[in-house]
């Protein structure tokens, strides 16, 4: 099998498109938040889903932690990897590239952190309580702490 780190640069992410893909997540939830927001402003009526939407808040909730532990643990698995062949991943974060590893772990870290931001609108079209918009603007928080730099890569790597 081959290395990760041994295909050609080109095929390695650029740090900016990592971080475009990362404000796109994070952009996507606040904005549904507020789409979310203004849909419920024009019907404020309560029906039978709200014993449901308010039993889904929690979940959203308490989604938060594992999420974030999921994140986190995706992130740190490929770090390991990319650090077996540091000096190759040092020359691709130098070209403003991201090592695949860690690219497809970060991305993979973003769609984990998101999920409960996402849980959380949808429980809030179904009536549940406004405070549940907390959770997508956490989501988005956590996406953004994601954003790679040089610095940052360089930092991870060297630990």
């Amino acid at each position: 099998m081959k290395p990760i780190l041994q295909s050609p640069p080109q095929q390695a992410l650029p740090i900016r498109a990592l971080q475009v893909i990362l404000f796109a997540l994070s952009a996507g939830l606040v904005l549904f938040a507020v789409v979310a927001a203004f849909m419920r402003s024009l019907d404020e009526r309560v029906s039978g889903t709200a014993e449901i939407a308010q039993l889904l808040a929690y979940v959203a909730v308490g989604l938060i932690l594992p999420s974030l532990a999921m994140a986190y643990w995706l992130r740190s698995q490929a770090l390991k990897k990319v650090v077996a062949s540091k000096e190759e991943a040092l020359a691709l974060i130098r070209q403003d590239r991201v090592p695949v590893a860690l690219s497809t772990a970060t991305i993979a870290a973003a769609a984990v952190a998101e999920a409960p931001g996402l849980l959380a609108i949808v429980t809030y079209l179904l009536q549940a309580p406004p405070h549940v918009l907390a959770v997508p603007v956490l989501s988005a928080g956590v996406i953004l702490m994601m954003l790679p730099s040089r610095e940052r890569l360089e930092d991870a790597l060297r630990g």
